[in-house]
C-alpha cells in the first residue's frame, strides 16, 4: 500500500512537471506572437512619411550626482514638438536660464542627435525610441506572457523579456547593453502598441574595457498615452543610471513628461 502511494505521488509530480513545461511553452509561443504583432505595428507606424499631426510640449530634467551623493549639475529643457520634430524653447542649468546663443548651440546638437537616432542609445530619443524595436534586437531575447492587465481603461498583455540563453558577443557598447537588460512590456491588446515598458540592467557594462567607465545600474520606465484618434505618444519616463565615469563614481536621474497635446487642424 505504501509503495502504491509513493508510485501515485511520483506520477502526480511527473504530471505537474509536464503541465508546467507545456504551460511555459504556450506562454513563450503566445508572447512571441504578441511581440511579432507589436513589431509589425511599429513598422507600419514609423514608416509613414507623415508623423502624427500633433503639437505638444516635452520637459526633460537631468540630475547628476557625484561622490558622496552630492548634486553636481541639474539641467531642465522644454521642447515644442511638432509632427515629431523637436524645437528647444527653454533651458536652465542649476536653476539659471541659459543665453539665446547657448540655446541655439543646444538646438543644433539636438537636430544632429535626431538625425543619428538608432545609432546610439540615449534617453532623449523622444518618440523615435521604437526604432530599436527591430527583428535583430528581438532575436536577442526570450519572451514570456505573464498575463493581462488593465491600463488606462484598456486591456494589455504583460510580457516579460530577458536575454536569450546564448547572447551575442558584441564589441559595441549598444550591443553589450542590449545583452544585459531585461524587463516587462505592457502591450495594448487591440492595437499592439507598447503602452508601458520597464527595463533594468542585469549585469554591469564596461565602456572601452572599463577605461572610460562602467555602468552598474540602469532602471527605466516609460508610460505612453493614446489620443482619441488612435495616435500614441510617450507621456512620462523615469530613469536612473549609476556607475563610474572615468575614475569618479556617478549617478544620474532622468525624467521626462509630455503635455498639452493639441491636434493640428
Amino acid at each position: 500500500m505504501i509503495i502504491l502511494r509513493k508510485l501515485w505521488f511520483l506520477i502526480l509530480i511527473f504530471s505537474l512537471a509536464q503541465i508546467s513545461e507545456i504551460s511555459a511553452a504556450i506562454s513563450r509561443e503566445n508572447a512571441n506572437e504578441i511581440v511579432l504583432r507589436t513589431l509589425d505595428r511599429a513598422r507600419v507606424t514609423y514608416s509613414r512619411s507623415n508623423p502624427a499631426n500633433y503639437t505638444y510640449l516635452r520637459r526633460t530634467e537631468t540630475r547628476e550626482f557625484g561622490k558622496g551623493g552630492n548634486l553636481k549639475e541639474e539641467k531642465a529643457k522644454t521642447f515644442l514638438v511638432t509632427k515629431g520634430k523637436n524645437a528647444i524653447q527653454q533651458m536652465s542649468i542649476n536653476g539659471e536660464k541659459v543665453s539665446e546663443s547657448k540655446l541655439k548651440q543646444v538646438q543644433a546638437r539636438e537636430l544632429q542627435s535626431q538625425k543619428e537616432v538608432g545609432k546610439s542609445f540615449h534617453f532623449g530619443a523622444g518618440e523615435h525610441w521604437t526604432e530599436f524595436l527591430t527583428p535583430e534586437t528581438l532575436e536577442r531575447y526570450e519572451f514570456a506572457l505573464k498575463g493581462t492587465e488593465e491600463l488606462n481603461g484598456r486591456k494589455t498583455y504583460v510580457v516579460g523579456f530577458r536575454p536569450g540563453s546564448a547572447p551575442a558577443k558584441d564589441q559595441e557598447i549598444l550591443g553589450r547593453l542590449l545583452g544585459a537588460i531585461s524587463g516587462t512590456l505592457w502591450v495594448d491588446a487591440v492595437e499592439f502598441e507598447i503602452a508601458k515598458a520597464q527595463i533594468h540592467l542585469d549585469s554591469e557594462v564596461s565602456l572601452w574595457k572599463g577605461v572610460a567607465g562602467v555602468l552598474r545600474k540602469l532602471d527605466f520606465e516609460l508610460c505612453r498615452i493614446r489620443m482619441a484618434d488612435g495616435a500614441w505618444f510617450n507621456q512620462t519616463s523615469n530613469g536612473e543610471l549609476e556607475g563610474r565615469k572615468l575614475w569618479e563614481p556617478t549617478r544620474m536621474k532622468i525624467k521626462s513628461e509630455s503635455f498639452n497635446f493639441q491636434r493640428i487642424q
